[in-house]
């Protein structure tokens, strides 16, 4: 391939020029690539005499032709320079520079296609360096410049020349020795490259004479570092050079952002848990297993790299699970969305990368910067965004039901599609929402996964609103059937309280009863069932009163002891409905507590109620044997098996209690459970 450089300021010129030597280029069946300088600065700036003709102005801005040629001629003797120029008297001095000629502007085409061809045929009278190869009985002798690319298959190899293909048999490390002095590249196991007749990249090929040869994972950023530095002084196709800027991600990013973003819902989730030794030691052996595993699939081809990932995010999923002891449904809800924001974080990062490396002094330590940077931003606004939506207690109460008809179908399946459409372009740019730019394919995919984790932000915002509602349904039906309880209760006290004063008439009409031994006993029976009424109603709040009543006779009937020392005039600020949730809701967990203990003697109940310093001291207290664990909410977990319509209870209570600006605390003391409510005191 002729390699010709254009040095021109005046843009009609250049594509004046370019389009001749298009033309140029179909008559005569030549292969050329044109590069294109702004300025005399441009060339000569690390200059690096790869070039077979130079077409020069003279007249430029800041440094003129002939001060570039000069330059040029220090370093490159062999190189052809042609002055392109309207200042005929500026071009006799080219032969001071050993211009071969110049050209007159305006160019005319017939005039520029002769000198043009006389350049080549000078360029072509230059030393040599050849090749031979045995073909069957005989060798052939072919110019190393002619060499395109050279494909091994099985023992022989393939020579594809300007001249025709060969084939010979010798091995291709063989040939990679003798060639790469003469800037040939070994792209792939199979194909030994001229960078020289190299025309760009597309997606993973490099594209020589029309060609596309396959370049290797492996390979990709050595041929682009090859590339480029052939050509980084000059102003190359915007497709090289997007190519060679925006390599794909190295898989040693995405293992770190996959890896952290698992430590992100671990966080959110099962903050407790990381503080402890095994977890730190666990959590770096599975960030080496993941790094390990995704640098070895590197080098896979295209069938396997999908199988690779997904492999990938099931060592995410096996990471939460054991990580966070999570539910298997739970773990694989956070497994999507975890994949999602190492996706969007690894191709944010290594964009942002992939731009510095254009610096001249681009250090390691800035893209190690950048990584702490990106990753660590992501990670924390991950955090800040999800730690009020994601909540624990909502995952352990999936059901496979509700996995598979709203977690499955609008995470797992919006996480592969983000992921699918994101990465399209690095499989094949051919199809639809692809980019053959690599610039364009970067902040697709970008763009993309940011659009995946907003998606999923709005589908876990409504999940919360929904558990929102549903709670609030739910609080708002038990305290209705606490306040339907009161006034049943209500009734039921006031015919027990009717009831009490007709026994007090039968009493007085009993002592007349002439069998003085059974009268007495008559009588004493009647007064002990009258003084149970008797003593429940003294607190002082007809509310409270009722409540208790209910209460003690179901604590009775079930063998519970239940003591009760209440100043219930303490509460008359209170609204009905509020007393109700409070106490009905306490007194029913510690009854359904101790009605579980095997013993009687063990099933006590204790309520406390009256004025501290100013404040209002409830305690309800009730003996426990069992382990007592708070969840994230610092609300005890309920037991029951049917968890979504349950474990409200404290939830209610400490409602009610907030509507007063009062503080709900509760904990086991020596095997007592204790409620504790504290309350400003309304005078």
């Amino acid at each position: 391939m002729i390699q010709i450089a254009i040095v021109e300021d005046e843009e009609i010129y250049v594509k004046q020029l370019t389009e001749y030597i298009r033309k140029y280029q179909t008559e005569r069946g030549k292969s050329i690539k044109v590069t294109i300088f702004g300025d005399g600065e441009d060339i000569t700036e690390n200059y690096s005499g790869s070039f077979d003709i130079i077409l020069m102005d003279i007249q430029m801005r800041f440094m003129d032709g002939m001060t570039a040629a000069e330059k040029i001629r220090q370093i490159d003797q062999k190189v052809i320079i042609m002055f392109i120029t309207n200042m005929i008297q500026y071009a006799v001095r080219g032969y001071e520079v050993d211009a071969m000629d110049y050209v007159v502007k305006p160019v005319e085409y017939f005039s520029f296609s002769q000198k043009l061809d006389k350049a080549i045929g000078r360029m072509r009278s230059e030393v040599k360096e050849f090749l031979t190869i045995p073909i069957g009985k005989g060798v052939v002798k072919i110019d190393i410049a002619d060499i395109y690319f050279i494909e091994g298959q099985k023992h022989n190899v393939i020579y594809y020349t300007s001249r025709g293909d060969y084939s010979s048999r010798i091995t291709m490390k063989e040939l990679e020795e003798k060639l790469t002095p003469h800037n040939f590249f070994r792209c792939a196991k199979g194909y030994l490259v001229n960078m020289n007749h190299v025309e760009g990249f597309v997606g993973s090929d490099c594209v020589i004479n029309n060609v596309h040869i396959p370049v290797s994972r492996a390979k990709k950023k050595g041929i682009h570092e090859s590339a480029f530095a052939k050509h980084q002084y000059g102003m190359i196709s915007c497709e090289m050079e997007d190519t060679m800027l925006y390599q794909d991600i190295p898989r040693i990013y995405t293992a770190i952002a996959e890896w952290g973003s698992c430590l992100v819902y671990l966080y959110i989730l099962k903050k407790e848990n990381m503080k402890s030794v095994h977890f730190l030691a666990g959590s770096l052996f599975m960030l080496a297993i993941q790094s390990i595993f995704l640098t070895l699939t590197d080098n896979v081809t295209e069938i396997l790299w999908i199988p690779c990932m997904m492999i990938a995010a099931g060592m995410m999923y096996v990471f939460l699970m054991i990580g966070g002891k999570m539910k298997p449904l739970g773990a694989a809800y956070c497994c999507a969305r975890a994949f999602v924001l190492a996706e969007f974080a690894a191709s944010l990062q290594w964009q942002m990368v992939s731009s510095v490396q254009t610096w001249e002094n681009h250090s390691i330590w800035v893209e190690i910067l950048i990584t702490i940077v990106i990753f660590g931003g992501c990670f924390t606004l991950d955090i800040y965004l999800e730690k009020d939506l994601l909540k624990q207690n909502y995952l352990e109460q999936m059901t496979v039901r509700e996995v598979a008809a709203v977690a499955i179908m609008a995470v797992a399946i919006m996480a592969v599609a983000i992921f699918a459409f994101s990465n399209l372009s690095f499989l094949n740019e051919n199809v639809p929402f692809a980019s053959r730019e690599r610039a364009d394919i970067f902040s697709i995919r970008t763009l993309i996964d940011l659009g995946g984790i907003a998606i999923l932000y709005a589908y876990q915002s409504r999940i919360s609103e929904y558990v929102a509602e549903r709670e609030l349904s739910v609080m708002n039906m038990m305290l209705k059937s606490q306040y339907e309880q009161y006034r049943n209760y209500q009734d039921s006290l006031d015919l027990i309280q009717m009831k009490y004063h007709d026994l007090k008439h039968q009493i007085m009409g009993l002592r007349a009863e002439s069998d003085e031994e059974k009268r007495k006993k008559w009588i004493d029976s009647m007064e002990k069932e009258i003084a149970a009424f008797e003593n429940i109603s003294r607190t002082g709040n007809h509310v409270l009163d009722t409540i208790l009543a209910a209460k003690i006779f179901h604590c009775r009937k079930n063998h519970i002891q239940i003591t009760c020392v209440a100043d219930g005039k303490l509460l008359d600020y209170m609204h009905v409905t509020d007393i109700c949730s409070i106490f009905g809701n306490a007194l029913d967990n510690a009854i359904e507590h101790v009605i579980m203990i095997p013993d009687p003697k063990k099933r006590l109940i204790h309520l406390t109620l009256c004025a501290q310093k100013g404040f209002v001291f409830i305690k309800i207290e009730n003996y426990c044997e069992a382990e007592i664990y708070k969840n994230e909410e610092n609300l005890i977990a309920t037991t029951k098996t049917d968890s979504k319509n349950h474990g409200f209870g404290l939830k209610s209570i400490r409602a009610a209690v907030e509507k007063y600006d009062g503080s709900v605390a509760f904990g086991v003391q020596q095997n007592w459970f204790e409620l504790k409510i504290l309350l400003p005191r309304v005078l």
